[in-house]
């Protein structure tokens, strides 16, 4: 039996469509879904949420499958020090993307003979 990480059921159970709550990465207040769209996150938080390293967020960022946040007139969205802002439903797709991604087999699957 394999056992899944709190924090990977808690993202597999926001990419579905439900009316519930879950908590922040930094351990703030519950929010529901509807603010996933506003809620912005460093690539820390994100990868706590995504239960990934912070390189693993930056990586995801540097090959295209995580956007930086942007104002409305284009401009990247930072830290007052810097560091980039990400959507949290950005965040999520781009976790349900790789780990899809990672599941994928390739040619023939191997079989064994007894």
């Amino acid at each position: 039996m394999m056992l899944i990480p709190d924090h990977h059921v808690r993202i597999q159970g926001l990419a579905s469509a439900g009316p519930f709550a879950f908590p922040t990465p930094d351990g703030g207040p519950a929010m529901d879904l509807s603010d996933l769209q506003s809620r912005l996150w460093t690539a820390q938080e994100a990868a706590e949420a995504a239960g990934v390293e912070p390189n693993t967020v930056r990586n995801w960022k540097y090959r295209g499958h995580l956007p930086q946040a942007r104002t409305e007139s284009g401009r990247p969205m930072t830290t007052p020090a810097g560091q980039p802002l990400f959507r949290a439903t950005d965040v999520i797709r781009a976790e349900r993307t790789t780990r899809a991604r990672a599941r994928r087999t390739y040619g023939m699957p191997a079989t064994t003979t007894v």
